[in-house]
């Protein structure tokens, strides 16, 4: 952010609607006037935003119309000029770690109270792996539970998603099965020890 006279230059690279990459250029005009009225009018609260919050959470989201953007920017700024913490996040790296999760989840890493609860639900499973794999049908699957949440995606957003899903679910489930695998020739080993 530059000052260059009366003028406030903000750049930031933003996308519309269309998710078109696009150059936002907001300019604002303070003069003295301006700048009274911007304390004790609408924009007169971040004094007192100072003394409440320490910090504002901003999310980075392409879906964002260039109206939006542009109030979102004129936000930024007075957060900036209150000297407020800015903390920026990724909400589609979320959604990266929620699929992650749902991804790679297993009957066999479930939890309960007790050891024996778990060993007893366990036991009761004929064939883990068809059971994991009903799982991700019932999560995933064509009438499954995030089904309707998965279908407004554009297409190349959505090849794009996918792609870097099944990349980051791969590299996760293949680093789970290297350990799994050390953790076994560990307690292989420790068990020839006693014996």
């Amino acid at each position: 952010m530059t000052k260059q006279g009366p003028f406030l230059q903000t750049w930031m690279m933003c996308r519309a609607v269309d998710a078109v990459c696009c150059l936002l250029f907001v300019v604002r005009w303070y003069s003295g006037a301006n700048q009274r009225r911007r304390e004790s009018g609408p924009h007169g609260s971040m004094a007192q935003m100072k003394k409440v919050f320490r910090s504002k959470m901003y999310f980075s989201d392409s879906r964002l119309s260039l109206s939006k953007l542009m109030w979102l920017a004129d936000r930024r700024y007075q957060y900036w000029l209150s000297g407020l913490t800015l903390v920026d996040t990724d909400i589609e790296e979320e959604e990266q770690c929620v699929y992650t999760k749902l991804t790679t989840l297993t009957v066999q890493n479930c939890k309960a109270s007790r050891m024996e609860d778990k060993e007893m639900v366990l036991s009761k499973i004929p064939d883990i792996q068809t059971f994991d794999e009903q799982l991700q049908y019932v999560i995933f699957g064509r009438r499954g539970l995030l089904k309707r949440r998965l279908a407004g995606l554009g297409l190349l957003s959505a090849a794009k998603r996918v792609t870097l899903r099944v990349a980051k679910s791969a590299d996760f489930r293949f680093s789970r099965e290297l350990s799994d695998s050390e953790s076994s020739l560990v307690s292989d080993s420790a068990g020839s020890d006693e014996c």
